[in-house]
């Protein structure tokens, strides 16, 4: 049995018994669903990346002030030392906890989109290129830039790492001063 993309409208139970399609409009309704699951998708990769940066923040940079400690220099409060050990594993595991569903949801909506592309119907293969390429064109650069922070996004850096302002790390990445 050969199987290649067609574009057609009748569609029996797509994904769920009952969800057909017969007509336009119907089919319409699913690409639109198909296109939003896949945008959504995008934006789950952006909130899983964003997840995964602030559970790994170093503990010394979200320890609780007390009262004493707000009157400290600005220099010496990030030295401040968690008030617990436990504070520090609770709040890892709630963010584990959270980036377990996150990646849960993300495999699950990439797993529907497969069986929505399975259906090898043209139009709800486009809907679904249409709206990863718009999850990613809205919201791709929000994960490269969590992934890359030493990026500047001063455009005077980005072509010319040399121009008054800019100066070069030990690590090769141009970093701008104000």
């Amino acid at each position: 049995m050969l199987m290649y993309m067609k574009f057609f409208v009748d569609i029996n139970n797509f994904l769920f018994k009952g969800w057909a399609s017969t007509d336009i409009p119907s089919l319409l309704g699913i690409c639109i669903f198909s296109g939003v699951l896949a945008l959504c998708v995008e934006i789950i990769a952006v909130g899983a990346v964003y997840l995964h940066k602030q559970a790994n923040v170093d503990p010394l940079h979200y320890g609780q002030a007390t009262g004493d400690d707000e009157q400290r220099p600005e220099s010496i409060r990030p030295l401040l030392i968690p008030s617990s050990l436990s504070q520090f594993r609770t709040r890892k595991m709630c963010y584990h906890a959270v980036q377990s569903l996150v990646r849960m949801l993300h495999l699950l909506m990439g797993y529907i989109l497969m069986l929505a592309i399975m259906t090898y119907n043209a139009w709800i293969a486009i809907s679904v290129i249409i709206g990863s390429f718009l999850g990613y064109f809205f919201f791709g650069w929000m994960r490269v830039s969590m992934l890359n922070p030493d990026m500047s996004t001063d455009p005077r850096c980005e072509d010319s790492p040399s121009a008054s302002g800019c100066s070069i790390e030990q690590n090769a990445t141009p970093s701008c001063s104000t």
